[in-house]
């Protein structure tokens, strides 16, 4: 079954499940869980992100950094695992041409691992409509 996140875990559930491969929506529901709970991220915050809106707040970060991790797109070091998100976006794009566009685009590495988490996953959001139902 194709899963749909990205996020966080932050974007739609159908893009969550497809970049973050879950094993089904409950395995999903627990990640989201451990971080919200790990973080305090607040549901409202949460919600707004899931609709696309950029928030600035420092725990909507630490979220995505822990649902990277959790994840395994990035290692306990905060490093990218790039072949995890390649097969990841690959996974929940067909076109070969977009999901290079968005690799390309979204997976940057930014001065911090948290900056790199935040930014990926807003990248993902942002390109949700690339990825295939």
């Amino acid at each position: 079954m194709k899963i749909v996140l990205c996020l966080l875990a932050l974007a739609t559930v159908a893009l969550a499940k497809k970049c973050f491969l879950a094993e089904d929506t409950d395995k999903l529901e627990v990640m989201i869980n451990e971080c919200k709970t790990k973080t305090g991220v607040p549901d409202d915050i949460l919600q707004k992100a899931r609709n696309g809106e950029k928030i600035d707040d420092p725990k909507l970060r630490e979220h995505a950094l822990c649902m990277m991790k959790k994840s395994e797109m990035m290692n306990d070091a905060g490093e990218m695992q790039m072949d995890k998100i390649r097969a990841r976006i690959k996974h929940a794009v067909s076109n070969e041409a977009e999901g290079t566009r968005i690799m390309n685009e979204c997976a940057v590495k930014k001065d911090t691992p948290l900056a790199t988490a935040y930014e990926m996953i807003c990248c993902l959001i942002r390109n949700k409509n690339s990825v295939d139902e």
